[in-house]
This record gives C-alpha cells, structure tokens and sequence, in this order.
C-alpha cells in the first residue's frame, strides 16, 4: 500500500474511533460554551444528542443506521485531512529540497493547514447541524435541516467556517509540528521508530497543549455556529464575536469548555496519531509472517547496498525502498582503475585492453562482484534466509559492508531516524562469526577424536573444516597464526574455538566498511563515532546514488565524467555535449555541493581500490612480444594493439605459479624461459610485483 493510501485509510479509521468514543466529552464542552450556559443548554441530559446530524432523517434501523452514516461523515473528514497533509508534506519537501530537515516545522504547518481546510469542507455543515442539536435546538436531523435550510439558505450550514478554519490552522501549526518533534526526539534518544504507544503519548500532549492555547478560537466558532444569521443573539463576524463575548462576559468567558476539550483532544491525539502508526506495524506482522516461511524481510540498508552495486558494476538489481529482497544473488563486473603500463611507455593510443577499458593510460579492471541475498540479525539461527544468505559469502574474497552513515535505516532495513548505525557493523560480524563456530562447535568431538586418531597437525586438520569456505592450508595456517592460539587441539575450549574463528574471519574474509548516504544529516556524527571505534584505514566515505546519477547524466551524453574524481565537462563550444534541462542542473549542482567539493569524489572507485590493497593484489601484463608489449591476435587496433591481457594476482605469487596456470602443468615443460622488459629473465621463485608486471613466456617450438 502506498504511503498515500496508508495514511487515508489510517487517518479515516483513527478519525472515526477518535469521534464517536468520545462524543460525549464534545457535548458537554459545546454546552459550557453556550451563551445560555450549560445547565439551560442541556446539562448531562442526552450527551449523545447530534450523533445522528449526518443520518439523512430517522431511516430505519435507529440509533445504529444513524452510527453508520456518521461514521462516514467521520470517515471521510479524517480522509480528507490525512490524505492532503500526507500529500502536501510530500510535495513540499521536493519543492523546498528538505534535505537537512532544516524546514520540517514549516513544511508540517503547510501541510496541516492545507489538511484542516480540506476537512472542513466536509465537517463544518455536519457540526453546524450536530451542535445545535447538542443544545437542544432541533431534536432531530429532519428539523434541523429545513430549519437552517430556509433560514438561512445553503450558506447556513457553512456558518462559522472561516472561524473554523481559523481555529483549526493554529491548532494544527501546534499540534503537528509538536508531535513530529516530540517522535523525533523520542526516536533519537531510543535509537530507533517510536512504537505505537509511544507515538499515541506524543500525540496527547502535542493535542493537549493545542487544545489548551486554542480554545478561546473554539469559543468563538461555537457562538457563531450556534446562532442564526438573522436572530436577535446572533454571532456573526469573527471579530465582532470576541469583542461581545469579552464585553458581555469578561476574559474568562472565552475559556469556557477548556477541561472537557483538553481531556477530549487529548484522549483523540493519542488514538487519531497513535492508530495511524499502529495501523502501519501490520506491514512489520506480514514480514515475519513472510520471513517464517522463507522469504527474507529488507536485508541490511537494501537500497544503498543495490545501488552500491549499480553505482560501481554493470549488475542490474532493483533498486527501491521496498520491504523484500531479492532471493537469490545479484553478479556483476565492476571495473577498477589502475595504473596502466601504457602510460609508462608512451604507448596510450595502442592499448586496446580484451576486457575492460583503458583512458589516458587508467585502465579499468574487471572484478566480480556479488550483492548476496539478505542478512537479518539472527541469520545464524536460521532467521530470514539463514545459512542461505551465509552460503553466498563461502565464493567471495572480501566483503564490502554497506552502512547507513545517516542512521536513517534500521537492522531490519526499515526508515527511521537516529538509528545508530555501529550497530550494524557489530552484528554483522557477529552472524558471520556465529554461523562458522556453530558448524564447529556442534561437531567438536568428532573433530578432536579424528585430529587425535591421524596425527594431523593443527592446521591440517582445521583445513579439512575450513575448505567449505574456501580456505586452503596456506590461509588456515595463517588464521591460526593472527589467532595466537598455541595449544594443541584437544585442549582447545569454546572460548578458545571462538578466537580461532575470529582469526578465520581476518584472513579468509576480510571486510571494508564503506559509509553511504553522506550527503544527509545527521551522517557527519555517526562518521566520526564511526573513525573512533574502527580501523580508519578500512573506511571509505561514499555517495553511491550520486554516482549512479553522474554515471547516468554521461551515458545520456550531458556530462564527461571522470571516474573517481570530481572532474567532469558540460556542453560547451568544444565538444559535442548536450546542453542539461535547468532541473537536471540543479541536481547536478547539489551533487557538487554535498559530494564532489566535500569529498573530492563520491567514494565509489575508493571502494574498489581499498578491496584491491586489502587483498594485496597487483596486475600482471602477459604480452607475446616483450619489445612490441603486443600479442599479434585481433584485427584493426587490436591486431597491433598493447596491452591486451591483464591479470589480478596476489602480491607475492611466483612465475612459476602464475605460468602453471596459464599454460597448464603438462606444457610447462615446453617453457624456454619468463623475461620482463629489457630482457631480465625471471625464475620460477621469483615472486611479481610492481617493477616486473610486464612479461613474455618464450616457449620451445617443435
């Protein structure tokens, strides 16, 4: 259901319950405000009188049918207003860019005004007939109607609407902007979205204090209702009503009716802005419901996460704020740039990469990446998608941590506000940790009785645990190494498993945070708690919507980007560029502004040089020719084209390692011998690296 849609219904049903629970406190108010006083108004006598000013005669069913037909009536006011508020506040915040939130009281008194206005439209003719009926002036909607009808024409049932409106503008410039304050700051010292019963108390007192400041204007409205146009005690103008009343009886007067409307609006606040919030919980009931059966509520900051990697791959996932997630994971090729040799020998107009791209000597490396299907807290445990979304992790090589650096996305992926986002990066951790030490744990005593039985040393018998995630002995032994533990196996406790593990998770996965959204409030705090508590050197700043947003202006032909800058050119005489519509300027300005001048790029390219230093990569050239750097293959550019072939291997790998691979173990033996530019021949031991990633494998012709 749209947001539109949600707050229609929910205003509507919060409208009805408000309305007809507490109809008699309205009464007893509209009575004490009456200028013959509430005794000759009717005292505590029929303090449902009016409920029926909606029905259309006594139809048959009685006092029911008449219920029904008011709550309409009540229905359709509460709609109205909601409807436009939700509405209006939408609109605004486009119109006025509310990014900082700077505007929210303004924007909230707009929006509740244009909503009053809208609903009294429909509520001003149905109070006009029910107030004099809860003063005894008509006994029944069939009098009252053709009464006022020829009194005063149609205009008599709008008697009293300017000063409604009037009266309900301030009341809701209180109300609204109060109650959002009041959520907001209960939502920040909670960390999380207010629950229901607590928006409920924040409605209260928001409606209560503008029950309060309001009810001299209700006092005045309920006059003028109250009399006719043309008779002897009518209240006609606005201004002419204060001044009589104060004349007549003194400053107090214009209190009257204060206790019963504050109780009322009080009590009503709770339950017309409390319900609403309840209502909007049943998405959540749905989502466990779902989540039991399989399907995984919105994982860890979802959004973010798929732009992330749209922003640096060619993946195409959904992107939206919507509350489920994809199943099954999403591939896609993101390219990092990296210093291309070409540049080094002058050879920039000839690199024609087989893969890739290469721009002024950058060239674009592909790399894989992966936006695995959902993680909830509790995963581990089987919560959401369980051991199906850990799974996925087992082909990765390093994991790229989305966070919400606003705090404006909760662990279950939902909006709010204040959220503190460390506690994503503490939990996720803790999944992944949980999920590898309780396939551990609970088979420990086979383990031991096995490692026992072999002779297997320490780290021969946790490869044979660990290779379902990917781990050979070299990487075990090295996890055993950053763990510290020395003792033998069999003595190991489930605090000592527990280290081991956590060292697994440093060398087989390691992890980089990148911090989206940077552009937001409140992201500048949560940045800085951030830097404090973790390594600084895995972090990485970023605005992944807006690189999908410059990336998108360039593919459209508005805008050459450079990648991982804040360099790009416009249309001018000079090249072919089209010329931006004034909005899209003015968001590519924004993006300037919040991201490029601030930052000095939106992060997106930092993130995939940051995953290529963690895992100690380096680019390898094999070439045919080590003078030419050509390989004779292709036709046109590519046939003398340079540099055609690059390889991503880890610091420190042999030629020998790297020659098995490409040529195979059985032509190895055909090799004559590896040689670098200038003609330096390599070994088999030697390890490559940054001087040495330009080479030819000479092979022994037969």
């Amino acid at each position: 259901m749209s947001s539109f849609s949600s707050a229609l219904a929910a205003g509507a049903c919060a409208g009805v319950t408000v309305d007809l629970v507490l109809f008699p406190l309205d009464t007893i108010k509209t009575r004490l405000q009456a200028r013959e006083g509430f005794v000759a108004a009717g005292g505590f006598r029929g303090i449902y009188s009016g409920i029926s000013s909606a029905a259309i005669g006594s139809a048959p069913g009685g006092r029911e049918m008449k219920i029904a037909i008011t709550a309409i009536e009540l229905f359709l006011t509460a709609a109205a207003f909601f409807s436009t508020y939700e509405l209006l506040k939408s609109t605004l915040n486009k119109t006025l860019e509310n990014t900082s939130g700077n505007r929210d009281a303004v924007i909230h008194m707009l929006a509740a005004s244009g909503g009053e206005i809208a609903a009294c439209t429909i509520r001003v003719p149905t109070e006009v007939v029910k107030q004099r009926m809860q003063t005894g002036q008509y006994k029944s909607v069939m009098t009252a109607v053709p009464t006022i009808l020829k009194a005063d024409g149609v205009a008599g049932f709008y008697r009293g609407f300017a000063m409604t409106i009037f009266r309900e503008i301030p009341f809701s410039c209180v109300q609204f902007p109060l109650f959002e304050y009041f959520k907001k700051s209960w939502s920040s010292v909670k960390g999380k979205k207010v629950d229901p019963w607590e928006a409920g108390l924040c409605g209260s007192l928001a409606g209560g204090i503008a029950a309060a400041v309001t009810t001299p204007l209700d006092v005045v409205k309920t006059r003028i209702m109250l009399s006719s146009k043309d008779g002897a005690n009518a209240y006609n103008t606005i201004g002419g009503s204060f001044s009589r009343i104060v004349r007549e009886e003194g400053f107090g007067a214009l209190l009257k009716g204060i206790g019963p409307r504050v109780t009322w609006i009080s009590i009503g606040g709770a339950v017309f802005l409390g319900f609403p919030c309840r209502l909007c919980r049943k998405t959540e009931c749905r989502e466990k419901f779902l989540s039991q059966r399989g399907y995984c509520p919105i994982p860890l900051l979802r959004v973010q996460l798929v732009i992330l990697v749209a922003a640096v791959s060619d993946a195409a996932a959904k992107v939206g704020n919507f509350p489920f997630t994809t199943i099954k994971p999403n591939h896609g090729v993101a390219y990092v740039p990296i210093a291309c040799p070409c540049k080094k020998f002058g050879k920039q107009a000839q690199c024609a990469p087989k893969h890739g791209k290469c721009v002024d000597g950058v060239r674009f490396v592909p790399l894989k990446i992966m936006d695995v299907a959902g993680l909830v807290p509790g995963a581990s445990k089987g919560e959401g998608l369980g051991n199906q979304f850990l799974d996925d992790l087992r082909t990765a090589d390093l994991l790229i941590h989305v966070v919400d650096s606003s705090g404006t996305t909760d662990a279950a992926g939902k909006v709010t506000i204040g959220y503190d986002p460390i506690n994503d990066i503490d939990w996720l951790r803790d999944e992944i940790h949980s999920w590898i030490f309780n396939n551990l744990w609970k088979k420990w005593d086979g383990i031991k009785r096995r490692h026992i039985a072999t002779g297997q040393s320490v780290a021969e018998t946790m490869a044979l645990q660990f290779s379902g995630y990917g781990a050979n002995l070299a990487c075990v032994q090295r996890a055993l190494d950053r763990s510290g533990v020395s003792e033998s196996l069999e003595t190991w406790t489930e605090d000592t498993i527990k280290k081991v593990v956590n060292g697994f998770l440093d060398e087989r996965f390691p992890t980089i945070i990148a911090l989206n959204k940077i552009d937001l409030p409140d992201s500048d705090k949560n940045i800085d708690k951030i830097f404090r508590k973790y390594d600084p050197t895995k972090i990485v700043l970023t605005s992944a919507l807006a690189e999908v947003f410059l990336r998108k202006l360039q593919s459209q032909g508005f805008i050459k980007y450079y990648e991982g800058t804040d360099i790009f050119d416009v249309a001018d005489e000079t090249n072919t560029l089209k010329q931006m519509p004034p909005t899209v300027q003015s968001r590519l300005e924004k993006v300037q502004d919040l991201v490029l001048f601030r930052y000095g790029n939106t992060g997106v390219q930092a993130v995939l040089k940051l995953a290529l230093e963690t895992l100690q990569l380096v680019a390898i050239y094999p070439v045919r020719n080590i003078n030419s750097f050509g390989d004779g293959n292709g036709t046109g550019k590519e046939k003398g084209g340079v540099f055609r072939d690059c390889i991503l291997v880890k610091r420190g790998t042999t030629v020998g390692e790297v020659v098995t691979s490409l040529i195979g173990e059985e032509r190895k033996g055909h090799v004559q011998y590896v040689e670098t530019v200038g003609g330096v021949r390599l070994g088999d031991a030697d390890a490559f690296g940054d001087d040495n990633g330009v080479f030819c494998i000479n092979i022994r012709e037969h």
